[in-house]
């Protein structure tokens, strides 16, 4: 993406010559927001496409606060995650390009559990709507997917209840030291129907990717 011209001539490539129908890129392009306007026209060619785009944090380790005890994994992915994606609806990307689709690593980063935060602010504060035509929660409702590696079996309910099971697919980390390898124990265990546990297990990922 430090090329927008050569990132969309390859979403073209991927999509019709070696048909996938999924990319993921990073959370920040050297040190910009993806809601930054130059990579406005890659978002727009991805909706184009049908390509569903999903985005997982780069490892930074330059931040002095988070340098100790594996921070920069543990709380900076899910912060990464979470700028990256209140950026991209406060921006009005959505509004551009309505139908795109991004799938967040993680369980969302800090989104999930944050989203009423993002919705007060939006209703508030007039620069969080300067650009957004839309309220927070409908994006999410309507634009943004999650996967299931929360490492918490009561966020991963939580997940699945606030969003629904059309919105959550199976994710471990595998095969790094932060994987979730009990997951499919954890959605078994969730106290949903088969279907909604079949969506979450492997049906939404068919689609996706």
């Amino acid at each position: 993406l430090q090329n927008v011209k050569a990132s969309i001539e390859e979403l073209g490539r991927l999509k019709h010559e070696l048909k996938f129908k999924s990319v993921q890129i990073g959370t920040f392009i050297n040190g910009r927001n993806l809601s930054d306007e130059e990579f406005v026209p890659f978002f727009k060619k991805a909706e184009e496409l049908g390509m569903f785009v999903f985005l997982h944090p780069l490892i930074v380790n330059d931040n002095e606060l988070t340098r100790n005890y594996h921070l920069s994994n543990l709380v900076g992915n899910p912060v990464q995650t979470t700028i990256a994606i209140t950026n991209l609806m406060f921006s009005g990307i959505f509004d551009l390009a309505p139908n795109l689709k991004i799938g967040l690593a993680h369980g969302g980063g800090f989104l999930p559990y944050q989203l009423g935060r993002m919705q007060h602010g939006y209703q508030v504060r007039n620069d969080t709507k300067s650009k957004a035509k839309k309220t927070p929660v409908e994006y999410v409702k309507k634009n943004v997917y999650f996967d299931g590696l929360t490492h918490s079996q009561g966020a991963l309910k939580f997940l699945v209840e606030e969003f629904g099971s059309d919105k959550v697919m199976f994710g471990t980390d595998y095969p790094y030291d932060m994987a979730e390898y009990d997951q499919t124990e954890k959605i078994k265990a969730l106290g949903i129907s088969k279907k909604m546990k079949n969506q979450i297990l492997f049906e939404n990922a068919e689609e996706f990717f």
